[in-house]
């Protein structure tokens, strides 16, 4: 018969696969299934809001296998914090409490053929309720002015807690997001390439858990990249217009990749001046993020899209 701790740990890898799956939605609900890309995103996940690392040959030894052993007390309180308790203790103690109000009355004991069982669905009715205590609320932005899905422009969606660090969610290629919520309300700060960065706050609504939302196109980002394409006869104005996008103190970065990466960093004039050579250094560019100082950029960041129509 497993132990109470035991009991417990295996509560915690449940606990633990609906943390992560509200990072990454698509990974699978069987922990003992995980491996390769689905360890390191539990593993980078595990970094990013418990400041903590697992080596992937624990996961195996303690996460994939029964082994009766529990791991060391400082594992069992990270991943403890990592759902948001205190440590290991506090996690035992919140379990136990839930443990109790399953349990059946004595008297019922009888139907259950031995104890192992009904341990078994006490732990699977405790599953049943805190997962349907979560709710899919699905998020998908459109541009304010078009209402054009933003799709293939890089969108991510970080969700702001009070109970936990933020956490990033990439939008699919429609410009979607799914993430499971339950709260009543939400906070979202959206960010995109040739899109403002806004944050959003909604009261959700279980019976409509589809929204659609607007979002504020980044004109200067598109102009750029109009500008990197375009054949300008008039350097002169382009020069101007470049100048009124950026501040003087303006930092703009470019990434270069190949065997390793690199980054390459102008300021405004040097900018400028690479955008409007008459032989033109930078071409068919692609804006990775901008920041601003009131309507002006004061930090960009582009890395330069080769092909075979841009050599």
């Amino acid at each position: 018969m497993p132990s109470r701790d035991q009991i417990y740990f295996q509560q915690l890898k449940r606990d633990i696969v609906r943390k992560v799956q509200q990072s990454y939605p698509q990974i699978s609900e069987d922990i003992s299934s995980w491996k390769g890309q689905e360890i390191r995103l539990f593993q980078q996940d595990l970094e990013e809001k418990a400041n903590g690392r697992i080596s992937e040959k624990w996961f195996y030894t303690h996460i994939k296998s029964d082994s009766p052993q529990l791991p060391r007390i400082d594992i069992l309180n990270l991943l403890s914090q990592y759902l948001g308790y205190t440590n290991w203790e506090e996690f035992r103690s919140r379990r136990r409490v839930t443990i109790r109000l399953l349990r059946v009355p004595p008297t019922a004991r009888k139907y259950f053929v031995g104890t192992g069982i009904f341990l078994l669905l006490a732990a699977l009715l405790s599953l049943y309720v805190q997962f349907n205590q979560l709710t899919t609320y699905e998020f998908c932005f459109v541009n304010a002015d078009t209402h054009q899905a933003v799709s293939g422009s890089g969108l991510t969606v970080v969700v702001l807690s009070e109970s936990e660090s933020p956490y990033r969610v990439p939008a699919d290629e429609l410009g979607c997001v799914a993430i499971r919520w339950r709260e009543s309300t939400i906070r979202l700060v959206v960010q995109g390439a040739y899109y403002r960065t806004d944050t959003i706050t909604r009261i959700l609504n279980k019976a409509q858990a589809t929204e659609q939302i607007g979002l504020r196109t980044n004109d200067y980002a598109w102009l750029l990249r109009i500008f990197s394409l375009a054949e300008v006869a008039d350097w002169q104005k382009q020069r101007e217009q470049l100048a009124a996008m950026l501040t003087d103190d303006a930092q703009v970065y470019q990434l270069t990749e190949g065997q390793a990466l690199g980054m390459e960093l102008y300021n405004k004039q040097e900018f400028i001046n690479k955008m409007t050579m008459p032989v033109r250094s930078l071409k068919n560019i692609e804006i990775l993020s901008t920041r601003f100082r009131g309507d002006r950029i004061q930090e960009l960041r582009f890395k330069q899209v080769y092909d075979e129509t841009n050599p």
